[in-house]
């Protein structure tokens, strides 16, 4: 049996189990002459070529596998491919995509060329955590070789920690070709920026902790097995879904919060009780921190439900300042300096959220 099947403006996927899946039904095309598959012949008629642009990408996946730019049979990679040419082709727009752990980078430019060849408007970006040199940069090297590198752009950084904002992409993709220290977090920070409705791959190659995490976090799905050890997943996300899975993230970035709040706090009291024995500097500093707590508050109670521990900490502030300007009596200051740190700590220990 092979691999994939073409029938009419379909194509299937024949599974591991043996199963026909419909990946690509291309049939809303056939009246959109205005798309980029078509082209005008010698005879001034407008053809469709979207078979062969297909094709191709069949060809390119052969041709990485047979040179070793890719470890496995790139299976993975065209259905992830089909399925999102599936989105862009019931929903003609702008589509911005994420792929969240882009190494080797096969993927990211199938991507990338599938999202130019339809709009030129299209963005992905792709997320990795490792930066490394331009020679030894695989990712960087085989995007340079697509005519699609210009609508992708690439962000070094923590995976569980996104500077994306919420409900921006409309297709998100895990590729677990990359190792992922906290998979949880992933699908959390996945969800955090999906949009409403979305689309969430993700692919399992030889990865037991990407499936359990899917199965527990998400549930049903569509699957498509490759072997015993390979699997590709595919969910629209629901509001319902999206809530669970940020109500999660939310209370982990809560968490950092909190900590880093606690910790300034103990910064904070060290130097307000030896307020005499500080430099200018120092104390510089610690307003510094004091301005870094309220930011982060501001985070937890957003704009402030707690006006009383937006009010301290200004006053606290200010009390410091004050006695880093000497503007009155330095004891009187000092005094002033320690109950404003008091009435922010009582505040802080009869707030429900610490």
């Amino acid at each position: 049996m092979k691999i994939f099947e073409f029938k009419d403006t379909k194509v299937f996927f024949n599974d591991f189990n043996q199963q026909q899946r419909l990946v690509l039904d291309y049939s809303p095309l056939i009246n959109h002459s205005s798309m980029p598959s078509y082209l005008v012949n010698q005879k001034g008629y407008r053809t469709n070529n979207f078979l062969d642009w297909l094709s191709a990408i069949f060809i390119r996946v052969s041709q990485w596998k047979d040179n070793g730019a890719i470890a496995s049979n790139g299976l993975v990679y065209l259905i992830t491919s089909l399925l999102t040419v599936q989105q862009l082709v019931r929903k003609q727009r702008d589509f911005h995509v994420l792929e969240i752990g882009c190494d080797p980078g096969a993927l990211s430019v199938l991507i990338a060329e599938i999202l130019k060849h339809f709009n030129s408007n299209n963005r992905l970006i792709c997320v990795s955590e490792e930066q490394v040199n331009t020679e030894q940069d695989i990712w960087l090297q085989l995007m340079s070789t697509s005519s699609a590198a210009d609508i992708v752009s690439r962000y070094i950084g923590d995976f569980t920690d996104l500077p994306f904002r919420e409900n921006y992409f409309d297709i998100v993709i895990i590729n677990g070709n990359t190792q992922f220290a906290q998979v949880e977090k992933v699908f959390q920070q996945a969800a955090l920026v999906l949009r409403n409705q979305g689309t969430l791959y993700g692919i399992s190659e030889q990865r037991p902790d990407v499936d359990v995490a899917w199965s527990k976090m998400l549930g049903a799905a569509d699957c498509y097995p490759v072997d015993e050890e390979t699997v590709v997943y595919a969910k629209q996300l629901s509001a319902k879904n999206r809530q669970v899975l940020m109500a999660q993230t939310t209370q982990n970035k809560f968490s950092k919060i909190k900590e880093t709040v606690n910790d300034n706090l103990t910064i904070i009291k060290n130097s307000v009780f030896n307020l005499n024995n500080l430099t200018k500097n120092e104390l510089d500093k610690t307003i510094g921190v004091v301005s870094q707590t309220e930011a982060q508050v501001l985070k937890i109670f957003n704009q402030l439900i707690s006006l009383n521990l937006k009010f301290y900490l200004n006053e606290l502030k200010e009390a410091l300042i004050n006695y880093r300007l000497e503007l009155g009596e330095k004891t009187v200051l000092e005094k002033v300096c320690r109950q404003r740190y008091q009435q922010l700590v009582w505040e802080i220990e009869n707030s429900e959220v610490f």
